[in-house]
């Protein structure tokens, strides 16, 4: 994310970009990217986030989430046990298991989170929610800073599960 609106213009400079090519992948107007890299005009998060994004994904020697993402995933329904949990996350040396019900994530939960646990209680029990969702185009330099907060990123397209990344797939990348 960019930390310095006056950056902005900087880098859209340096990609080679213009304003209007900028607002298009953006989603904003040409005229609000202009009046935020003049000063006139205080943007909300959402805006910034929204050109950070775009910044990001206009930078052509970055990878992207689709080319550094996990495309196995492993996962459980709640309804099976911590037990199955730990055994899958032991058999696929993975430290954390997506849990879904009906084609719709619930949420994760990870070796942390069953530490304590009885092997027989349920998932649903120890569901986090320390993952986010993101597109398949999304930069490596948005996934790292995500990657500080949240533990796992799903990634999508179309509206379909197509991978997953953790910190080991962009330190393995």
């Amino acid at each position: 994310m960019i930390e310095n609106i006056e950056e902005i213009k900087k880098i859209r400079k340096k990609l080679e970009i213009t304003q209007k090519q900028l607002a298009n992948i953006a989603g904003i107007s040409q005229s609000i990217i202009a009046k935020i890299e003049s000063g006139k005009t205080d943007p909300t998060y959402s805006t910034i986030k929204k050109i950070s994004e775009a910044l990001d994904s206009q930078n052509k020697n970055q990878k992207h989430a689709k080319e550094i993402m996990n495309k196995k995933i492993y996962f459980l329904e709640k309804e099976k046990t911590v037990k199955d949990a730990v055994e899958l996350m032991l058999k696929k040396n993975i430290s954390q298991v997506p849990i879904f019900e009906k084609e719709k994530i619930l949420g994760i939960v990870t070796e942390r989170d069953l530490l304590f646990a009885n092997k027989d209680e349920k998932l649903e029990k120890h569901i986090s929610n320390n993952f986010i969702i993101l597109q398949e185009d999304s930069s490596i330099t948005h996934i790292k800073k995500l990657l500080i907060d949240y533990s796992i990123i799903f990634i999508i397209k179309k509206g379909d599960f197509i991978g997953i990344i953790t910190k080991s797939d962009v330190l393995n990348s």
